[in-house]
């Protein structure tokens, strides 16, 4: 089987030294030494595992389908012992917030209703307020507001067919019981890394982390991300990029992903604004770009990969991209600190504003991809050209002698 950490320890080096070609020779130490304080962690549960193994063209030996199988027979045999525990409170939850009486043997059914798979979301969700707020909210496109409207159509007929009355049901009941059956499939998947099994074992190590919750929220709880951790004071920061889990989902930009992330460990402090994953986002294309020309590739397939459309993110490169380039040594330096608040004193109140309507374009958009893959959202770019030119200006008449 593949070792992906060999893989990546082994290209490191040459990724590094294309990271400070990007950003500069200035930040040669600061790049190095961050991204060799992270922690890479690029496995994939026992589950997805098995589904790679038996989707995948890649030769595997017979020793290594063995190791994938039984590991994925034990971790499977193991969720299903700690998901049978929580059943019994999940149907009380059902019947207390919804007024219904569950026999036994309609309880699976019944239950599919209110949650999926690992506790996951089910029809209850396309009745939860913030899909509500979607319908009721003038800027959501029409398409997505006719989609929610006839999954909502479909829920209230599965729940009318086993004896509820949706109608009966307060809004207050459904945003209770959502929000305790996420504590449910919290509490499923902290007792499954409170487990001893290899992948857990593994993973432990690796993360050289016992605590329940924050491997939760490193392995299950999020997918690919860069993320940090404190334990007795001391911060740890981490990658986690499961690679068979991408490579199921057929995603062709795994190394531009890739680093995307480790941009992110080199900042000084996690900065969420959009402004910062659009501009790294962008440095991550043009890195992935020059690596891939010189054949160097990490983790993508070379005869099918993708470095640009990606992601979400440059949904909003072609109404900046200009001044990004054009102000690249300024934003670079903004990124590698983490903070970008200072800018205003670069850029004038217009930053403010350019940044702010970014952030809303970026919440439209999330929003939408919630519920649907389709939208029509349409973007007006007049007041974003005049905040990049009113920033240029400012630039040019307050910034001569400064030296940024």
């Amino acid at each position: 089987m593949i070792n992906y950490k060999k893989q990546f320890e082994y290209l490191k080096p040459l990724i590094i030294e294309e990271i400070i070609t990007e950003f500069g020779e200035k930040y040669r130490e600061v790049i190095t030494n961050r991204i060799n304080e992270t922690i890479f962690v690029f496995s994939s549960t026992p589950e997805e595992d098995y589904k790679w193994m038996i989707t995948t063209k890649e030769k595997l030996s017979n020793l290594d389908k063995l190791k994938i199988q039984t590991r994925f027979l034990n971790f499977m045999k193991m969720k299903q012992k700690k998901k049978k525990l929580l059943i019994p409170t999940l149907k009380q939850m059902i019947e207390y917030y919804f007024n219904i009486i569950i026999p036994e043997e309609l309880i699976n059914d019944v239950i599919s209703l209110f949650t999926r798979g690992d506790f996951k979301n089910s029809w209850i969700d396309f009745l939860s307020q913030e899909n509500k707020n979607l319908i009721n909210d003038n800027n959501t496109p029409s398409n997505i507001k006719k989609s929610l409207l006839k999954k909502q159509k479909q829920a209230l007929c599965k729940f009318q067919e086993i004896g509820i009355d949706m109608s009966t049901i307060s809004q207050e009941n459904i945003e209770e019981f959502l929000q305790k059956r996420n504590l449910v499939k919290e509490t499923f998947y902290r007792q499954i890394l409170e487990s001893n099994t290899p992948y857990i074992n593994n993973l432990r190590k690796t993360m050289n982390l016992t605590d329940a919750f924050c491997l939760y929220n490193v392995s299950f709880h999020k997918s690919t991300h860069f993320g940090r951790f404190n334990i007795d004071g001391n911060c740890t920061k981490y990658i986690y990029y499961p690679i068979n889990r991408k490579k199921l989902a057929k995603e062709e930009g795994l190394d531009v992903d890739l680093i995307h992330e480790i941009i992110h460990s080199i900042q000084k402090q996690p900065l969420p604004d959009f402004i910062n994953e659009i501009n790294v986002q962008n440095h991550a294309m043009n890195i992935a770009e020059q690596l891939h020309k010189k054949g160097i590739y990490i983790f993508d397939n070379p005869k099918n990969c993708k470095v640009r459309d990606t992601c979400a993110y440059e949904a909003f490169l072609p109404f900046i991209d200009s001044f990004l380039k054009e102000q690249d040594s300024i934003l670079s330096e903004a990124l590698l600190e983490g903070d970008y608040s200072y800018l205003t004193e670069i850029y004038g109140k217009d930053w403010l504003l350019f940044t702010s309507t970014l952030q809303n374009w970026w919440q439209q958009l999330f929003e939408y991809m919630n519920v649907s893959d389709e939208f029509d959202m349409v973007i007006d770019n007049t007041n974003m050209e005049i905040y990049i030119e009113n920033m240029k200006e400012y630039y040019r008449k307050n910034n001569k002698i400064k030296n940024y």
